[in-house]
């Protein structure tokens, strides 16, 4: 690891130097076959189309369907129950540019970007036959996030809040407005981290607003910091569950996506003292989008997927897909990745990747342990971390899916905190891991990504 300790820029800022980190890539284990360019991502599938251009994306809650927002096409639904043969199955038309969708349950919200009425609400219990339950006048966005009651949108030069507690009666409850139009945000309990984003000059400043919205009646500011550059896409957020063994435990972490200048990782778990705790550079030649899924990112022009293990050291780069151009917002479900594509050998609209060391189905085993704090779900060599809360006696067992044993290891009696246990290199693929501590037994679906 480089250490470099850089200076602010002149004018507005934060005050001091900071450290500048960089590591070098550690990829994990490829596929058996890759697709040329790529590691460790594969396309599935696609939908070949060019009439239309999705300008955002989300999914249904068992993840068979897709809704895509399409401008001027409208609301495109797509079944993607086989990701190898996605495919249209319906449409929402309207004479107005639908911007923006987000899903919850069965339950389907989308924005118009013009027009007075441009917020609705949909029943989806028939994915390809949305029924409308609601509208209301306020809600025109480029982004929507859900939060409790409340849908955020922002977009057309301000920051919304629509009510939705009654899916038949969302309202418009309060604004708030910046020099500079908003269009993407990320929510963490209750704040809101607002992007003016663009690209614009790189010597320009963009600012990240920090937003109190705990009453969503009077929407506050509560702190702003700049960014150098006018180059800003995307914003995330995310409580910090990947390196347990840092002082930065429990930490709230913000992710600014820069494009062509730079990308940067924010301690904002004390909203009122940002740190900039990572500078660097992700995506090849730049992305437009990022999400986060798990510990890993994954950003677009093309599809990159970066490893968020070491954070706020710095990002490992896990895998890419670089027959692809154009790449921008995408979403993770069921193991796969729908994302807008427009490639250099096809003309399409949307596509599905899988990255192999995220397909975690979702784990309904049982995780009550009086001795276990946690066990990584994902991991690679040197080994698999877990957390004891006290004393005890430990051992394990590693089943394939088909149930077969794959390994098993008695670790003795082992103190209070955190341990890692060496295992062999495994086949890369999903297990189940037994462990027994005393008289308790503990039992999670895990994924081993492979490699040295």
């Amino acid at each position: 690891m480089i250490a470099i300790a850089l200076l602010t820029l002149s004018g507005q800022g934060p005050e001091g130097a900071y450290i500048f980190k960089t590591d070098t890539p550690r990829p994990y284990q490829p596929f058996e076959t890759l697709q040329p360019e790529s590691l460790n991502v594969k396309l599935l599938g696609y939908v070949e189309d060019t009439t239309i251009f999705i300008l955002d994306l989300a999914a249904s809650e068992d993840g068979n369907y897709i809704y895509a927002a399409c401008g001027d096409s409208g609301l495109l639904i797509y079944d993607i129950s086989d990701p190898a043969t996605p495919h249209k199955i319906g449409r929402i038309e309207t004479d107005k540019e639908i911007t923006a969708v987000t899903t919850r349950n069965n339950l389907l919200f989308y924005s118009w970007a013009t027009g007075d009425t441009s917020f609705y609400i949909r029943d989806i219990s028939e994915p390809a036959n949305p029924i409308l339950l609601g509208k209301c006048t306020g809600g025109k966005a480029r982004h929507i996030t859900l939060s409790g009651d409340y849908a955020f949108c922002s977009g057309s030069g301000n920051f919304r809040v629509i009510n939705i507690s009654d899916s038949t009666n969302p309202y418009f409850m309060s604004s708030f407005y910046t020099s500079a139009t908003p269009r993407t945000h990320d929510n963490y309990d209750t704040l809101v981290f607002l992007l003016q984003t663009g690209y614009g000059d790189p010597s320009e400043t963009t600012w990240v607003y920090i937003l109190d919205v705990s009453d969503p009646t009077d929407i506050k500011e509560i702190n702003r910091f700049w960014l150098p550059g006018g180059q800003m896409s995307c914003i995330a957020a995310w409580k910090d569950t990947f390196n347990l063994f840092s002082p930065t435990y429990g930490h709230i972490f913000l992710y600014v996506l820069g494009g062509i200048w730079a990308d940067y990782i924010w301690d904002v778990t004390d909203p009122m003292n940002p740190e900039l705790v990572w500078e660097g550079r992700t995506g090849f030649g730049g992305g437009y989008w990022s999400y986060l899924h798990s510990k890993f990112s994954y950003v677009s022009n093309i599809l990159e997927v970066y490893d968020r293990e070491t954070e706020p050291d710095g990002f490992y780069t896990v895998g890419y897909y670089r027959n692809s151009a154009d790449g921008g917002k995408m979403i993770w479900t069921k193991g796969v990745i729908p994302m807008r594509a427009v490639y250099w050998f096809i003309k399409s609209p949307f596509a599905i990747f899988q990255f192999s060391g995220d397909t975690v189905p979702t784990d309904t085993s049982d995780t009550t342990s009086h001795y276990i704090d946690w066990v990584r779900t994902v991991y690679g060599p040197p080994g698999l971390w877990f957390s004891l809360s006290k004393e005890a006696n430990v051992s394990f067992s590693l089943y394939t899916a088909t149930g077969a044993k794959a390994y098993q290891k008695d670790l003795g009696l082992l103190e209070p905190g955190p341990h890692m246990v060496g295992l062999p290199n495994l086949r890369p693929g999903i297990y189940v891991l037994l462990m027994k501590t005393n008289e308790e037994s503990f039992r999670k679906n895990i994924v081993f990504t492979g490699g040295k």
